[in-house]
């Protein structure tokens, strides 16, 4: 969260740190302490540590969230703790953290990931290529968000291996299409999409003293079916004074041709004179009901905006 002060000081905008220890039965690693990212309300590290002879079953993970202050004791945010078998079996996962002293939920939440080395390096090692490391990895990527409950983060890609040298090793290692469903592309479908979250909506700074400017934010979402139904423009609830602004609304589409629809989304700042464009984005139906869950970058014509926003699509009437 951004700390608002008073009398004309810039507002105290957060510089987060890590720290995580794998708990094991017999012995606690030592804790790993991630780099601080300086005045930012949505930290990224993507920092790695690997730790070897886990039992999966029985280990838990620790993490526990501060905020560096330079001239006193670090402001502890929160904590979450959960099993490593858990975050493997989900690879990416994302934990609201809560205060421990009161087991409070802080509406603040951390994504970690998760991989199993000695069975990647063995899968490499079959295909020609280098993979260094074994036991169990895992790896920090932060990102807060302000609502009542988080989602599991399953938006993110995976990284491609770094070691490969031959094409034909790379792509003997990519991970197999998702399962296209029974449903065919030609087919039309009922589908409901729902608007679920956004970040990285910037705070103007305002001088003279005066507060600064957090956005309110609201979406505009178009279905573009090329069938003989027309949809009109859907206009999600403007959420105020949020960077991270959280929708979770959704509207349902009848008779959408799957294989060829596409959807439009695009942002806005509420004004009182004229709202200000963020930027837009647009997506086939077909790859969002592949994915399910899918984060898309906002563009400002050509031109990426560092804007994110969630979308969630479903099936319905099956």
């Amino acid at each position: 969260q951004v700390r608002e002060r008073r009398f004309g000081r810039n507002d105290d905008v957060p510089d987060v740190y890590c720290k995580i220890r794998l708990k094991y039965f017999e012995q606690d690693s030592p804790w790993w302490k991630t780099d601080t990212v300086k005045d930012d309300a949505m930290p990224q590290w993507n920092e790695s540590k690997e730790f070897q002879n886990v039992h999966s079953p029985r280990s838990t993970i620790i993490v526990g969230v501060y905020d560096e202050n330079s001239k006193e004791k670090d402001v502890y945010l929160g904590s979450a703790e959960f099993s490593v078998e858990q975050l493997l079996r989900k690879r990416l996962m994302e934990v609201q953290l809560e205060d421990e002293s009161s087991s409070t939920p802080t509406k603040m939440y951390v994504t970690l990931k998760c991989m199993e080395l000695e069975s990647f390096s063995r899968r490499a090692s079959d295909h020609g290529v280098n993979a260094i490391g074994s036991d169990e990895e895992v790896l920090v990527h932060y990102h807060p968000h302000i609502g009542d409950e988080g989602f599991e983060a399953t938006l993110l890609e995976e990284t491609p291996l770094q070691e490969s040298t031959t094409p034909q090793a790379t792509s003997a290692l990519k991970p197999p299409e998702p399962p296209r469903d029974k449903i065919t592309l030609s087919k039309d479908v009922d589908i409901r999409v729902t608007a679920v979250q956004g970040r990285g909506f910037q705070v103007r700074k305002r001088r003279f003293g005066k507060k600064d400017d957090i956005p309110d934010v609201y979406l505009k979402i178009r279905m573009n079916s090329f069938n003989k139904e027309e949809f009109p423009c859907w206009k999600t609830a403007t959420i105020k004074d949020d960077t991270t602004p959280q929708w979770n609304e959704y509207k349902d589409f009848r008779r959408v041709n799957r294989g060829k629809a596409t959807i439009h989304v695009d942002a806005y700042e509420d004004n009182r004179i004229k709202d200000d464009y963020i930027g837009g984005a647009n997506l086939p139906v077909d790859q969002l009901m592949q994915k399910g869950t899918l984060e898309v970058e906002l563009q400002d014509e050509s031109t990426l905006t560092k804007t994110w926003v969630t979308l969630r699509c479903t099936c319905i009437g099956l």
